[in-house]
């Protein structure tokens, strides 16, 4: 394992990475990211080759076109071909659709108590652009609007992790959520010791990827675990994330609102939240 970021290499005991490193459908990077990586890596990257290498692999580009076509990204233009989704959203954007959209396509695992490699892509999806618009608001860099992107649609791997390796585990914190009205992650941590969000770091880690994304997708459900709060791509993926589960999950008594109001008293921002869980693809495409 390389780049194991601060926040995961102490969640992760050995045991367990026995178990996840043996899990034969673990899901892993798909063959078009590397060969995009290998592309960008060369001296003269060509857009056209780009959307050539992408454009080889027919459901992976009909997501993208269906991602981008969201309007979370803004793109008022009709897309049409991979070369076109290229050109407007630009290779770093590509690549964290292309990554999350393999990743999902790629699972064999079987759903389990209503999770299935389909239905995290579609949250991804959904996450990802959002979290991509909070960065952008923030006035992040172009490189940390890019990786909340990524983070934001990768959010959800470690779920995907569970899936293919700790099926029953699952189903007993399901139970577990639901008897004792928690949440589903915190009934994880209660039988794994770690909840989803590590595992997802932890692979993403494992794969080499920079740490503010590892810790986007480690502190998405807890950015108070944070030492030192400041708006970065962990806080557009939370407020993404929280977001898009307050407005599919309506809060009640015994599911309470998943925004981390530590994280959010200590940046200011509580007393903007409601303008987050109103978050539309239209008022994205107006502010845009």
């Amino acid at each position: 394992m390389t780049n194991i970021s601060t926040v995961t290499k102490d969640l992760i005991d050995s045991d367990l990475r026995q178990r996840i490193e043996a899990i034969e459908g673990l899901p892993t990077i798909p063959e078009i990211y590397n060969e995009l990586v290998s592309e960008l890596s060369s001296d003269d990257v060509s857009m056209q080759r780009v959307a050539s290498i992408v454009s080889r692999d027919i459901a992976i580009s009909a997501k993208l076109l269906q991602v981008v076509k969201s309007a979370y990204f803004g793109v008022k233009t009709e897309i049409q071909s991979v070369q076109q989704a290229v050109n407007q959203l630009g290779i770093d954007t590509v690549k964290g659709v292309i990554l999350s959209a393999g990743v999902y396509a790629n699972s064999t695992c079987a759903p389990v108590s209503g999770f299935s490699p389909a239905g995290l892509y579609r949250t991804g999806a959904a996450v990802g652009p959002k979290a991509r618009f909070i960065a952008h608001v923030f006035g992040l860099t172009r490189n940390r609007v890019d990786e909340a992107l990524t983070a934001g649609m990768m959010h959800d791997v470690g779920k995907l992790v569970l899936l293919a390796g700790f099926a029953e585990e699952l189903e007993q914190a399901c139970a577990i959520s639901e008897k004792e009205t928690i949440r589903l992650h915190v009934a994880i941590e209660k039988i794994l010791g770690v909840n989803d969000a590590s595992l997802g770091a932890y692979l993403l880690a494992s794969w080499g990827f920079p740490e503010s994304i590892v810790d986007a997708v480690s502190l998405h459900y807890e950015p108070s675990k944070r030492l030192n709060p400041r708006p970065c791509a962990t806080t557009a993926v939370h407020l993404a994330y929280a977001s898009e589960h307050d407005q599919n999950c309506l809060p009640t008594d015994s599911e309470q609102s998943a925004f981390d109001l530590a994280y959010t008293d200590t940046l200011g921002i509580t007393n903007q939240l409601d303008q987050f869980k109103g978050l539309t693809a239209e008022s994205v495409m107006q502010v845009r």
